[in-house]
């Protein structure tokens, strides 16, 4: 719970201190292009480093690739069912991050 705490207060610093910047990089000298792309450029390389910084669930490599040239029945609905059945498991857990998500804006909708 605590990711996400701190996440979204990174997100209100950031929103915070973007005017500071922007009236920075103007009174540098630098044009309304220069400061957006620059934003940017920024915003995908954290996002970048976001993704490859984080755990991430993974498919077995190639399940889909394998299930796609299965030539034989039997082997293509095993490998079906296996790739459902780590569908379904992603849509658990999505629902319980929502629900424990609604819980906790519940209990702050409870502290007003």
């Amino acid at each position: 719970m605590i990711r996400y705490i701190l996440a979204v207060f990174a997100g209100g610093c950031s929103y915070g201190v973007l005017s500071t910047f922007i009236k920075t990089a103007y009174s540098l000298g630098f044009s309304e292009a220069d400061v957006i792309s620059t934003q940017y450029l920024l915003g995908v390389m954290i996002l970048w480093l976001a993704f490859l910084f984080t755990r991430k669930a993974r498919i077995e490599k190639g399940l889909a690739l394998k299930l796609l040239l299965c030539e034989d029945d039997v082997s293509a609905r095993k490998l079906a069912m296996d790739l459902k059945e780590l569908n379904d498991e992603r849509k658990d857990m999505t629902a319980r991050g929502t629900q424990e998500a609604i819980r906790l804006i519940g209990e702050m909708e409870l502290l007003k």
